[in-house]
């Protein structure tokens, strides 16, 4: 990162918090303890249940969970972590942009 132009703060808590993004998203996708996981549906199930509970929600307490919903069903976590790295590399490449200025 500092060969990237990021500032030294930056680089060291741009470095912290991936390993915390990694770290968490890692422990999510691979679940606590494999006993809890045993029972547990396949993630497209669990993504479908997840989709049926939210828009099973009144529409009218509830009108940006049940628009939502259909997007809660995505379960592709390749390309979820995917995401998650580019919006933080857009994000701190922004930041040092702005810091350098």
């Amino acid at each position: 990162m500092r060969a990237g132009g990021v500032p030294d703060e930056l680089a060291v808590q741009s470095y912290l918090l991936m390993m915390s993004a990694v770290n968490g998203f890692t422990m999510d996708e691979a679940g606590w303890d494999d006993e809890e996981g045993a029972g547990s549906p396949p993630i497209d199930e669990m993504a479908q249940m997840v989709r049926g509970y939210l828009e099973s929600l009144p529409r009218e307490r509830f009108p940006n969970l049940t628009e939502v919903a259909e997007s809660f069903a995505f379960s592709d976590q390749d390309a979820r972590f995917e995401l998650l790295l580019d919006l933080f590399v857009e994000g701190l490449a922004r930041r040092a942009s702005e810091l350098s200025s």
